[in-house]
């Protein structure tokens, strides 16, 4: 027998899509108030035999997206580099509807791709934008938020300390000189791993020596071990 492959009815509120043996009813139900609807369905052949079905459909007061994490303006340090973040992790749907993302900027600094829960922007040049994302639900409520996207110029690598110790072999008078400011901690271990002398929160001043006084060390081989800036630096001096 031959059917009508899709029925709305006057209000648009229900539509009947045949398709073979499967009948698919799709409920509008941003058209109902909330409540419990049943929804009668009648088929009728060609010979006027008949036979209908009641549907229940239970509408519900749909719940806006909410914000459940505020955005931080981020930075991304040289062109064509990426930052990725997971807008689940500021955004929810109480009644878990699918939400739909949007992102919104004002200039071209960045490009968006939008791939699952993950956003990734890739900067383009050096600059600001101002960056909107926003998500919708199934009643199209719409929640959005804004935070600041700056592309920079890479920062240097920070410089690394170098130590000079001097004379060695040394009589009496160590000098120890720095090519930055740093506070030190310096330790002198002889041959046998004993700490023999320490240093604590010694500072050393950029290409001005710091010395210390050995009179009191026996000949001899020691390690120095400054602390500073970070790194751990050893030294071998003799003692004469």
């Amino acid at each position: 027998e031959n059917f009508i492959k899709s029925i709305k009815d006057k209000d648009n509120v229900v539509t009947v899509i045949l398709d073979n043996n499967t009948m698919t009813d799709i409920v509008n139900t941003l058209e109902l108030a909330v409540g419990e609807y049943n929804f009668i369905i009648e088929a009728t052949d060609q010979y006027g035999a008949s036979d209908r079905e009641t549907l229940k459909c239970f509408v519900i007061d749909g719940k806006a997206p909410v914000q459940i994490k505020d955005f931080e303006d981020e930075v991304i340090e040289g062109i064509n580099n990426e930052l990725i973040i997971n807008w689940r992790e500021h955004f929810n749907d109480e009644d878990s509807e699918q939400l739909t993302v949007r992102v919104k900027s004002n200039n071209s600094i960045f490009t968006s791709t939008i791939s699952g829960d993950k956003i990734s922007f890739k900067a383009q040049e050096y600059g600001e934008s101002e960056i909107q994302l926003s998500v919708s639900d199934g009643i199209n409520s719409i929640l959005s938020n804004k935070f600041k996207l700056l592309c920079k110029e890479p920062s240097p690598e920070p410089e690394q300390i170098e130590l000079s110790l001097y004379p060695n072999p040394v009589v009496d008078i160590l000098n120890i000189k720095s090519n930055k400011r740093s506070e030190a901690k310096i330790n002198i271990y002889n041959v046998n791993g004993v700490n023999v002398m320490t240093k604590d929160n010694t500072e050393l001043v950029k290409e001005t020596p710091l010395t210390l006084d050995l009179k009191t060390l026996s000949p001899g081989q020691y390690n120095v071990t400054i602390e500073a800036d970070n790194q751990v630096i050893t030294r071998k001096i003799t003692k004469i």
